[in-house]
């Protein structure tokens, strides 16, 4: 067979036309390592441009090659597989993000929303020039693995951490709550996540204006007066199942979703089946599928059956009365007792539900936009802004699920000053929201009085009830942000980051 035949069956075997210039052939005079690093940032490129088009599942390094012009071999050369691939182009992409967006909020002389101007603008103009890029780390990402969630935790903590960084860097600096620094993250991400997914990234002057004016509201300086409350809940137990059936014989389908539920916090998703979950139900297999034509459509079940219970422990006919403000707090304070109460509820809406796929996530966004919608539809006036429901919706999801992932869920109960602040301030303004909340606290019980001394009675010391036990602030803090390093990637990788992006 001739060269040109073969070159020919090659292309037609790939079918994938390169997006990239490939390097001359034959004699070029261009050291191997230069080489090898134009391949490498080639296929960066070609990743994204692959799951932009096939999302992450259907991606094969098939498309990435084809994609980039280069060789399977040289591929391996310089990654273990897909996987490897995905990963350092996710640490690429965010490592340019909060690079742009540090050196503009740096570079911005003057008051903190000046800096937060800069900021938030070079957050917009990444988003509009590189959407592609951005849906890979902020949607892509949550159904790439365990070790790609990992690697959005920890993004989703460095911007974390830039945050609060640029309030105690600011001009009168002060330090921003690690709950209201978490709302304003889990804000952002919803905000962004929804455009993303609706290809809404053009024109979003305007959406930079907004964002500036509700995070505005959250970091008033009347939250100081915001504290964490006491909180002696149990931590969750390391394997978590739901409790067993109260009032009566379950019915087949209940049978069914509390199987589906126990095997999925123990078992990873893929390994969820139908005969597996109709055995662990004592059910036949005709009776599974009488019911149901899927696991996934059985799991999707359970979670709509838990997101009826959160929704059920929200809903309050106070809510759309004049006593909103007060029956907002008492709401929220349910809220996060349910939460911290039932573990296997709470793991499996946080946390496991991303290895199910896009469709599942897409339902848990939709069940945080209806538990922010019954809180604030019965809000006395319009928002100051056009965020606030989305605002509420992203904060609440994030702060759950950051909990949950750290093993932390049981201590939400402790942040309900700050859950209440989100969803009142952008109605009623800060102080006022404020004042509503410090009047919903709890009272402490009456202090019994002391025994009246007597002569008999010893005098040198008394008995005293030991405190309440209660949240350290800063410890909390410092926990919730956690320890993030900073990429401390090699001179190559350095290259690679400017180059990059020069391509794609």
């Amino acid at each position: 067979m001739s060269a040109t035949k073969r070159h020919r069956r090659s292309s037609a075997a790939r079918g994938i036309a390169p997006i990239y210039k490939r390097l001359p052939k034959g004699p070029h005079g261009i050291a191997p390592e230069d080489v090898a690093h134009h391949q490498r940032i080639r296929m960066h490129g070609a990743m994204i441009e692959a799951v932009a088009t096939h999302g992450y599942e259907r991606t094969s390094v098939k498309h990435v090659i084809g994609l980039a012009g280069v060789s399977r071999r040289a591929f391996y050369e310089q990654f273990a597989n897909k996987d490897d691939c995905f990963r350092e182009t996710f640490d690429l992409i965010v490592g340019r993000a909060i690079k742009r967006i540090n050196g503009a909020c740096l570079a911005r002389k003057g008051s903190l929303d000046n800096r937060l101007r800069a900021a938030l603008k070079a957050f917009i103009d990444e988003l509009e020039t590189n959407p592609k890029a951005l849906h890979l780390v902020m949607i892509d990402a949550l159904t790439a693995g365990p070790d790609a969630q990992q690697q959005l935790r920890k993004a989703t903590a460095a911007f974390e951490r830039l945050l609060a960084n640029g309030f105690a860097s600011a001009p009168g600096a002060r330090t921003l709550p690690a709950p209201l620094v978490r709302a304003i993250i889990g804000g952002l991400r919803r905000v962004i996540f929804v455009r993303l997914r609706d290809e809404r990234t053009e024109g979003l002057a305007k959406l930079g204006y907004e964002l500036r004016r509700w995070i505005g509201l959250l970091t008033s300086p009347a939250v100081e007066e915001l504290r964490m409350r006491a909180c002696s809940q149990a931590p969750f137990p390391p394997a978590a199942q739901l409790p067993p059936y109260s009032g009566g014989e379950p019915s087949d389908r209940a049978r069914l979703i509390h199987s589906v539920v126990d095997l999925a916090l123990r078992e990873p998703f893929e390994e969820l089946s139908a005969p597996h979950i109709a055995n662990e139900a004592d059910l036949s297999i005709d009776t599974f599928l009488d019911l149901f034509e899927s696991p996934q459509e059985c799991f999707m079940a359970a979670l709509d059956m838990l997101g009826a219970e959160l929704l059920e422990v929200v809903a309050d006919p106070a809510l759309i009365t004049p006593q909103w403000p007060q029956a907002v707090c008492e709401a929220i304070d349910r809220l996060s007792a349910h939460i911290a109460g039932n573990p296997a509820a709470t793991t499996m809406l946080a946390c496991k539900t991303f290895a199910a796929g896009l469709p599942v996530i897409e339902d848990m966004v939709s069940l945080t936009d209806e538990v922010a919608t019954l809180l604030t539809e019965g809000a006395p006036r319009r928002a100051r802004g056009t965020l606030a429901v989305e605002g509420v919706s992203g904060a609440f999801a994030h702060t759950l699920y950051t909990e949950a992932a750290a093993g932390r869920a049981h201590l939400l109960p402790s942040q309900v000053e700050y859950l209440s602040y989100i969803v009142l301030a952008p109605y009623m303004g800060a102080e006022n929201a404020v004042q509503t909340i410090v009047a919903s606290r709890p009272q402490p019980p009456p202090r019994p009085p002391s025994p009246a001394l007597t002569q008999d009675a010893p005098t040198a010391s008394t008995t005293t009830s030991a405190p309440a036990p209660r949240l350290a602030l800063a410890s909390l803090a410092q926990a919730a942000l956690g320890k993030v390093r900073e990429h401390d990637a090699d001179k190559q990788r350095n290259h690679d980051h400017d180059d990059q992006w020069s391509l794609a």
